[in-house]
């Protein structure tokens, strides 16, 4: 029996990453940019709906922390984020205190809490262009990081 089944009035939300099978299956779609803003507008009219989020529970766990309202979360998680882990970031931030400390927000709960900034990843490359400070330890896929470094010549970024 599916969760939308045990749940036939909750509104169901799933990750962009999510198969086309599972999305036609679904009331809406987002990205990590816009997670929060769907989220807020569906409790804005129906305060006390039920949601199902899908597939990744820190993005889940993350969102719901924000809007202060329980969801019914998929255990589904990104490998890639999961890896990234808190005494990662403490062990870092010792070498570079001054840094910025930016976060995807499919990271683990103990991660997102030691951010200075939890975004996506378009909102990081928003975010340090400008960012007054020159130093940032990113916290998501190493690919951005590379990005970053051949767009944004005048600033320093640590995994």
């Amino acid at each position: 029996m599916s969760l939308q089944a045990k749940h036939p009035n909750a509104v169901t939300i799933c990750y962009v990453n999510t198969s086309a099978a599972v999305k036609a299956l679904c009331d809406y779609c987002c990205t990590s940019a816009n997670a929060l803003k769907i989220v807020q507008n569906i409790l804005l009219n129906h305060k006390d709906k039920e949601i199902i989020f899908i597939p990744d529970k820190y993005l889940a766990q993350y969102v719901s922390a924000q809007v202060k309202h329980d969801f019914i979360i998929w255990e589904g998680y990104c490998p890639t984020h999961a890896k990234i882990l808190p005494e990662n970031i403490m062990q870092t931030k010792k070498l570079h205190p001054k840094a910025v400390v930016i976060a995807h927000p499919e990271c683990r709960p103990e991660v997102t809490t030691l951010a200075d900034v939890v975004t996506s990843t378009e909102g990081m490359s928003k975010y340090v262009r400008k960012a007054p400070e020159t130093e940032f330890i990113i916290s998501t896929e190493i690919g951005i990081i590379h990005r970053m470094k051949k767009k944004i010549l005048t600033k320093f970024f640590i995994r």
